[in-house]
């Protein structure tokens, strides 16, 4: 097992909250708050010393607050680049909830439905209690630096614009990949070669079931023949191609399994 080591840098995040927040949020906020700085590693092509994640260093008592940092394989360099990194994606942050309450010039960033997802999953928690606020603040070479802060109310603006901002991708999206998006069953047949009787259904797409093929055996696999589960009552985050006949989605190629919901 590799060490690991925490950069000169930390993200926190802290939420105000009046009433309980649920687990599901909050998990949910955290983990797409990860995968969006995942995603701004590799749009802007970041390449650090050894996988790039976010981790929850500390826990804090009173509201919500988890002081976030990147970590790097101990005895390689790449702490500063982590540091600057950490620091660009705070600023980014900032940049598209302003964007998303505000209007104005877009910040430079091709969005995809998986990445206003990501944005509007990190609200949840402050959007659905109205007497609560969510603060993205930080250290940087040990000075502290306040990123940005958002009411409820400001979070439901940025939400309903989220949902506007989805809906024209929906239906302006053309054939391509599509990253981590949702994938159930609408017709399975218990065997290895089923041909086009197969079809499943990607809500994010369309909510229409779909042919589906996979990229090989091993894909299928995973979603098909599981031993201990029905497949047809598990959803499960995939990577996968459409193609599409029309701009309507005719194949839906599941490249990769990432996990289950």
């Amino acid at each position: 097992m590799t060490a690991l080591m925490a950069t000169d840098a930390t993200l926190t995040v802290t939420i105000h909250n009046s009433r309980p927040i649920e687990l599901t949020d909050l998990t949910e906020s955290l983990q797409s708050l990860g995968r969006q700085y995942s995603r701004y590693l590799n749009k802007n092509k970041v390449v650090l010393a050894g996988e790039s994640k976010l981790y929850v260093q500390e826990v804090r008592q009173g509201s919500a607050v988890f002081e976030l940092v990147d970590l790097v394989p101990l005895g390689l360099f790449g702490s500063i680049e982590a540091m600057n990194t950490l620091v660009d994606f705070s600023k980014h942050l900032t940049a598209m909830y302003q964007w998303f309450i505000r209007g104005g010039e877009q910040p430079k960033e091709e969005l995809k439905e998986v990445d206003l997802r990501n944005y509007a999953n990190i609200l949840s928690p402050v959007a659905k209690d109205a007497g609560a606020s969510m603060t993205f603040s930080g250290e940087f070479h040990n000075s502290p630096v306040t990123i940005y802060s958002l009411t409820s109310g400001q979070a439901g603006e940025a939400l309903s614009e989220i949902w506007n901002q989805i809906n024209t991708v929906r239906q302006t999206q053309p054939a391509g990949e599509y990253e981590q998006v949702v994938f159930y069953w609408d017709v399975l047949k218990n065997q290895r070669d089923s041909g086009a009787s197969e079809r499943g259904i990607i809500n994010s797409i369309s909510p229409k079931p779909v042919r589906v093929t996979f990229a090989s055996e091993e894909v299928k696999a995973r979603i098909a023949f599981m031993q201990d589960r029905n497949p047809m009552l598990v959803g499960f985050i995939v990577d996968v191609r459409v193609e599409t006949v029309q701009d309507k989605p005719v194949l839906y190629n599941i490249l990769r399994v990432r996990g289950e919901v």
